[in-house]
């Protein structure tokens, strides 16, 4: 009996220490996941059904939104306009407006966490300058909290967010030619409970994506050596140094992950095209035609689909991962680009 107890004990503690890092999959809900799509070009959000992948509403929020994010928390969409300089706040379950918050200057990115705050890129005066700031939002208030932290350097302009749920966010700039960029890249980094700076940023890039275990942080940065070359970086966020760089032939628009966290969604702002990446690896692993290039992209968390936003076509295009065909073509609003599921994949 007792060789038994601890044949049983033995196999919880192996099950548990063998997830500590896995990704954290959602369980499946009654209420089917949706799909908000910012229309810049006619001030509108569509709300697609994922499980028909057809329009359930359109949204009219009366500016050009830029930036969108989803607090699982709060159970609400956060709608940004880089025009306007405010935030549109709808509830996810009703997708009805219920509040609108007034920035200092115009959000370049947004990310919600989980701890019941959100944080946001702010460009004070319209010149995506190194004047680009950090602020925050308090989800339960709808309130803004100004200048929280600063990227501080000369030639920067801090671009976009990824906010983990241990309350480390991090933050990557894009830093002009005609500066010193021949360094290795190296995210903002801040510990939001403590305020504490860990790192700054020394390289330019220009999107970030944190994996489903938190454990990687992968980081697209331009190399400015012409040829249209970018690479894909991964920044292990426990030893902070890059383990892994793949040099991509294209001009990237944006990346997105599997929720299991074994692929990485490319999609090239220059191609009909979406590159496919094993992570293990780092390596091409396959590509998939699409009818225009992409604005944005996101997968959806069972792993079945990627809907990605073409601007020039204001469609929203559904492709089977399984079968690398495209599922459906949704017509959506003017200028469809951010992209965001709710509840959130991971």
């Amino acid at each position: 009996m007792r060789i038994v107890k601890f044949i049983f004990f033995a196999a919880i503690f192996l099950s548990i220490s063998a997830c500590e890092h896995a990704p954290i999959l959602k369980p499946p809900s009654d209420n089917p996941a949706k799909l908000y799509v910012a229309n810049s070009g006619d001030g509108t959000v569509s709300v697609i059904n994922t499980a028909q992948n057809e329009i359930m509403k359109t949204i009219n929020i009366g500016v050009s939104p830029s930036t969108i994010a989803v607090s699982d928390e709060r159970r609400s969409v956060y709608v940004a306009s880089y025009a306007s300089k405010q935030i549109v706040v709808i509830d996810a379950e009703t997708d009805v407006i219920k509040n609108t918050i007034v920035l200092p200057g115009s959000p370049l990115h947004l990310v919600a966490g989980s701890n019941n705050m959100a944080y946001v890129n702010i460009d004070p005066d319209l010149t995506m300058g190194s004047d680009a700031y950090v602020g925050g939002i308090k989800l339960d208030q709808n309130f803004f909290v100004d200048s929280l932290y600063f990227d501080g350097r000369f030639c920067n302009s801090l671009q976009y967010l990824a906010y983990s749920r241990s309350g480390i966010l991090y933050g990557v700039s894009q830093i002009w030619p005609t500066c010193d960029y021949f360094r290795p890249p190296q995210p903002f980094t801040v510990d939001t409970k403590t305020g504490n700076r860990i790192s700054v940023t020394t390289f330019s890039s220009r999107i970030i994506k944190l994996s489903p275990d938190q454990r990687i942080l992968h980081i697209v940065g331009e190399d400015f050596l012409g040829e249209a070359n970018e690479r894909l970086f991964a920044f292990d966020t426990e030893q902070r140094k890059m383990v892994k760089d793949t040099a991509i032939k294209t001009i990237l628009a944006e990346i997105t992950l599997s929720p299991d966290g074994e692929r990485a969604y490319v999609g090239s702002a220059v191609e009909n095209k979406i590159l496919i990446y094993n992570l293990s690896s780092y390596s091409l692993e396959d590509s998939i035609m699409v009818p225009s290039t992409v604005a944005d992209l996101s997968v959806s968390a069972d792993n079945q689909f990627i809907y990605i936003s073409h601007s020039r076509t204001n469609k929203v295009t559904a492709v089977d991962l399984r079968t690398k065909i495209i599922e459906k073509e949704i017509t959506v609003g003017e200028k469809p680009n951010a992209l965001a599921l709710f509840p959130p994949p991971f």
